[in-house]
């Protein structure tokens, strides 16, 4: 009976070895263009593709395997998990046997919807590391497995894949740069600029050492990166924040300004444009212009956000005390303050803010007589309010 077993079995291997030798031209050419519809995303031709594939010839990994690929890319993902658990059973050797747990993790992490999707994708993520012994899986692998860490925060095990995904692929801008941001989650800015100088640059490169540089104080230095940025795309938002930080830090109000004006024209109902540009006008004693965009800003600003709220006291403060003692103006810092406040209770500038607002609420409505700064810029009450302001 064994030696009948395996006379079928050997019939059928030639059986496969003769299909595949007369048809295997035919099946190699609608294997290539299954693959090329799924590199232009073409999702639906790419499924139909491989399942006409999987008709022509049955129980090849392949066909099942870019199925369900496309299936992820249609977002069908139990369908896209049914297919991969055949796609497992056919699988043979490292190469099959590592594309199919890679291609579980990044079906887990790019649907991630729950801890138990996490939980696969860590699973996964692990098991994959398990049988990646060539370079180009482990790029990969530990890639995707720093991606997940990070989105977990778990900044350690995030730090130590992204090292070894970038340690095998150091040409890698995208693995660089999630690298990059591990770094300074974690507060390593040293390692963070160290690895910034080496790694290749894009414009999220740029804008990660200028923030850093930032931090750093450096801020020509930081100008100079958010200039290159911005060669490399003019419509940056987050480089022309940080080259407007950087102009700030260097007390160039004006170029600040023109860098802010610019980003409010062509993103106007962003916040942050408007806020920090608000916040200029502040530190340049442009109370209008001031009040102007930061009444947007508020308008605008998420309710997790409180700063918008605290310059826009600020700015009706100044306004009372530099331009005629309106009480109305004081009570609008007040509002605005009080605003702040629900949101942001324990911020030391909102707190400090507030008991100065608060203060010329009591001495206004003591009657006392209210300090004009602009006449009297020496007085002690004004050169308090101008340390206050950091001017």
């Amino acid at each position: 009976m064994q030696r009948m077993r395996n006379k079928v079995a050997m019939a059928l291997v030639l059986t496969f070895v003769l299909f595949m030798f007369t048809n295997g031209d035919l099946l190699a050419q609608d294997y290539k263009e299954c693959v090329k519809l799924l590199n232009y995303q073409k999702y639906n031709e790419a499924l139909k593709c491989s399942q006409d594939l999987q008709a022509k010839e049955s129980g090849w990994y392949y066909p099942v395997y870019l199925e369900a690929k496309a299936y992820r890319g249609l977002n069908q993902k139990d369908d896209a998990v049914s297919s991969l658990k055949e796609a497992a059973e056919l699988a043979s050797g490292e190469d099959e046997t590592f594309s199919v747990l890679y291609e579980f993790t990044h079906l887990y992490y790019s649907s991630w919807a729950n801890k138990s999707d996490r939980k696969e994708a860590e699973k996964y993520c692990v098991q994959a590391k398990g049988v990646a012994s060539k370079p180009e899986f482990q790029a990969k692998i530990f890639s995707i497995c720093g991606k997940i860490y990070f989105k977990t925060e778990d900044w350690s095990a995030a730090e130590r894949d992204l090292r070894r995904a970038y340690n095998t692929d150091k040409n890698n801008a995208g693995i660089a740069e999630l690298l990059i941001k591990t770094l300074m989650k974690r507060n390593k800015n040293k390692d963070a600029i160290d690895l910034l100088k080496k790694a290749p640059k894009n414009a999220n490169t740029y804008a990660m050492f200028a923030e850093v540089l930032i931090k750093d104080g450096d801020f020509k230095e930081a100008a100079k990166n958010t200039d290159a940025c911005l060669k490399l795309d003019l419509r940056n938002k987050k480089c022309m924040i940080l080259d407007a930080d950087a102009n700030i830090g260097l007390k160039n109000w004006d170029d600040a300004i023109k860098i802010l004006q610019r980003y409010t024209v062509m993103f106007p109902g962003d916040w942050r444009g408007n806020d920090k540009l608000g916040e200029v006008y502040l530190y340049d004693k442009k109370y209008m212009n001031a009040l102007s965009y930061l009444k947007v800003a508020v308008e605008n600003t998420p309710l997790k956000e409180c700063m918008p709220l605290v310059h826009y006291a600020e700015a009706w403060e100044n306004k009372y005390v530099h331009g005629g003692k309106k009480s109305v103006d004081l009570d609008n810092a007040l509002t605005a303050i009080t605003g702040a406040e629900k949101r942001c209770p324990s911020n030391s500038k909102m707190l400090a803010v507030k008991a100065r607002i608060i203060e010329r609420i009591k001495d206004r409505d003591r009657g006392d007589i209210e300090i004009d700064c602009d006449k009297q810029p020496n007085h002690p009450e004004c050169k308090k309010l101008a340390e206050a302001e950091g001017k």
